[in-house]
């Protein structure tokens, strides 16, 4: 993992030349990191300490993400996914609820997924289906789910402090620089030393 100037890129695999933030909006990016990250943990010996810490960080991140979207009722924000499973095994995924929902939705299963990554595990690795999970991911934070996620989105929705005054998810942020220069991006190794060690 390199740090280009205000990202960690890797710079081998799949996701070669993909930030961090992407690599967990791209199908099977989600899995791709918990492997990656078993193997810098392998045997009780931390290997790239910094790298492991940061994609630890990103992958806690991911569960606590604020969702945009609304649930069809309007009262509050979605917080669970459909998932539909056909006679061939097929997925598909239906809608996006709340928690005052989730009784009137009729499904298979008791517990829906929740939108966070960590219930991409739970949906098959195939990447149409990754990619179609995805989607709903990207409509909960972007309320749209055919936005290109470039490196500067990507990071901007995961570490939404560093970005100064500009309004990130609807709310009007502080304004956080290290140097002094106004809204300028701080590197994400700086706030995740700041978050690893506070």
């Amino acid at each position: 993992m390199r740090n280009r100037g205000k990202y960690y890129v890797l710079w081998f695999g799949p996701f070669k030349n993909k930030s961090i933030e992407q690599i967990m909006l791209t199908p099977g990016g989600y899995r791709y990191l918990l492997d990656l990250l078993k193997i810098l943990r392998k045997e009780d010996v931390l290997r790239r300490p910094h790298m492991a810490q940061y994609i630890e960080e990103v992958l806690r991140r991911g569960e606590t993400l604020p969702v945009l979207a609304k649930c069809s009722c309007g009262n509050a924000a979605a917080t669970h996914f459909a998932t539909i499973i056909d006679d061939q095994g097929y997925y598909s995924f239906g809608p996006i609820f709340c928690v005052a929902c989730k009784g009137d939705i009729p499904l298979d299963k008791p517990y829906p997924p929740r939108i966070r990554f960590s219930s991409l595990l739970l949906v098959p690795e195939d990447k149409r289906t990754q990619r179609e999970a995805l989607a709903i991911f990207k409509y909960s934070y972007f309320l749209n789910e055919r936005k290109k996620v470039t490196k500067r989105t990507a990071l901007k929705l995961f570490f939404s402090e560093l970005f100064g005054k500009n309004k990130v998810n609807g709310n009007k942020l502080n304004k956080i620089s290290p140097t002094g220069k106004g809204n300028r991006l701080k590197p994400a190794a700086f706030a995740v030393q700041l978050a690893l060690f506070q």
